[in-house]
């Protein structure tokens, strides 16, 4: 699940949820690779602070941060 695809489905989760449900819903196996894991932990501090705060800014501000680390990475 790409960063923008696992955005989308979070952003479903929480609305449809009226802010209710949390990571235990997070369709990612984690494995020990170290991107995933940092992509992982990021996504689901995000749905914290989107759940405690009630507004989706949290998982735009980690999307963003992402995708510019993203393009660092790619470009070498």
């Amino acid at each position: 699940m790409g960063m923008a695809s696992s955005d989308v489905e979070w952003r479903k989760v929480l609305e449809r949820s009226d802010f209710s449900t949390g990571c235990s819903v997070l369709g990612v196996t984690v494995t020990s690779d170290s991107e995933v894991l940092m992509l992982v932990a990021t996504t689901e501090g995000a749905v914290v602070l989107a759940r405690a705060q009630r507004d989706m800014k949290p998982l735009d501000d980690v999307r963003d941060q992402l995708q510019r680390l993203g393009r660092t990475i790619a470009a070498g």
